[in-house]
């Protein structure tokens, strides 16, 4: 298993080598636009948790009154 993970990175790396600065930097661009968007995206539902986690909180906190 670990031999085929080192034979694709050294694939991926040869696939790299091969391409040209200008297609690398319009890769490594489109790579930080998915990673910014995704980020953004766990980011929002990180929020949703928080919001959904602290109305459980109180709800709790108001059958516990009762």
């Amino acid at each position: 298993m670990a031999d085929q993970a080192g034979t694709g990175l050294a694939t991926g790396r040869q696939r790299y080598l091969r391409m040209s600065k200008e297609a690398l930097v319009e890769r490594l661009f489109a790579v930080e636009r998915t990673f910014t968007e995704e980020r953004e995206r766990w980011l929002m539902q990180q929020d949703e948790v928080l919001t959904w986690r602290l109305r459980v909180e109180a709800a709790e906190a108001r059958l516990r009154k009762k």
